[in-house]
């Protein structure tokens, strides 16, 4: 999409204050926030978790929610 200006695959990302403390999201971007209210804001950093469809019915429900 034209408001992610990089994307990287990841694993998992440790805080490197506390180790025991990660996450494990399937990619990481670059974006800038979409909207004429947000053109001067910077980039920010995201987390990705990409879905894969498995049931019809709950991916309906949740494209109908938004």
């Amino acid at each position: 999409m034209e408001y992610v200006n990089d994307f990287f695959e990841v694993g998992l990302l440790k805080w490197y204050e506390a180790a025991y403390s990660g996450i494990s999201p399937d990619g990481i971007a670059w974006v800038q926030v979409p909207g004429e209210a947000h053109e001067c804001l910077e980039d920010q950093l995201t987390c990705f978790e990409i879905k894969t469809r498995v049931a019809d019915g709950t991916i309906e429900k949740a494209e109908k929610a938004c």
